[in-house]
């Protein structure tokens, strides 16, 4: 599972910087997509989270491709189940091993 907060944090950042590079007060790109300076603020802030649509609509008004907004470095699973997940699905053991697997680090 993806640590959203983390998620919500990182794209806030970049829109934050892209948004100084750009020169824009949290008012004005607020403003310019409908929404608040608040609203701006909490996305910023990590505070919230952000639709898909409402991503493009800033990435557009910032002069940039939406995917410019996100974050490179892959979000990494949080706490030990997620983490065995993805060590499991990167592996070469089969089914039966990796439910045996599962079954043996839930005890």
């Amino acid at each position: 599972m993806i640590d959203k907060n983390r998620l919500y944090s990182e794209i806030g950042r970049i829109i934050q910087a892209e948004r100084a590079k750009k020169g824009f007060t949290q008012e004005e790109l607020g403003s310019a997509i409908g929404l608040s300076r608040t609203s701006v603020t909490n996305l910023e802030k990590g505070r919230q989270g952000i639709l898909i649509h409402t991503l493009f609509e800033i990435a557009d008004k910032l002069g940039v491709a939406a995917g410019a907004l996100l974050p490179d470095v892959q979000i990494e699973p949080t706490g030990e189940r997620e983490a065995l997940n993805v060590l499991l699905k990167k592996s070469a053991v089969t089914k039966k091993e990796a439910a045996f697997i599962k079954k043996a680090f839930q005890s």
